[in-house]
């Protein structure tokens, strides 16, 4: 007796491709600080919040996610630059609060990955603005970082 192969959902009910975490940490990693731990850039905020590691955390950015999300915050700079686990940690907990806002405004996964890229570069106000080709100041454009963000996705993360 032939098994019986069930029938496909709906289209309705099939799944939207989902964002990989670790890959979309892999490809903003490498584009902010080709994934060195260690890395400091206080050009644009001072040495009172400057960028952090390889995700280049704002600090105020960091130590409000790690309360946010219940992660001991580090107490210094300096610990959070010796921590990889540490900037593991509060970058997923960053990642995933920006993947699930921005599939609230998109079923497509590349505007998803672009959309979660802007908030990261540019804060969470920015998402919906993942398109604007206008400079950051001394920096790309949203549209540019954002870009280069999903191309690396698609490498891989590299």
């Amino acid at each position: 007796m032939p098994t019986e192969i069930p029938p496909l959902p709906p289209i309705e009910q099939a799944q939207t491709p989902q964002v990989s975490v670790d890959q979309l940490q892999n490809a903003i990693g490498f584009q902010e600080s080709s994934g060195d731990y260690r890395a400091y850039n206080d050009y644009s905020y001072g040495k009172s919040n400057p960028a952090l590691g390889k995700y280049q955390m704002l600090w105020t950015t960091l130590s409000e996610a790690a309360q946010r999300n219940n992660i001991d915050p580090p107490a210094s700079q300096e610990e959070f630059l010796n921590d990889p686990r540490k900037q593991e940690q509060i970058a997923d907990a960053l990642f995933d609060e920006y993947i699930q806002q921005a599939y609230k405004d998109t079923d497509d996964l590349d505007t998803a990955i672009r959309m979660a890229a802007a908030a990261w570069y540019g804060g969470p106000g920015n998402m919906k603005n993942y398109d604007d080709d206008t400079p950051q100041g001394d920096y790309p454009s949203l549209r540019h970082y954002t870009r280069s963000v999903l191309q690396k996705y698609k490498r891989g993360g590299m």
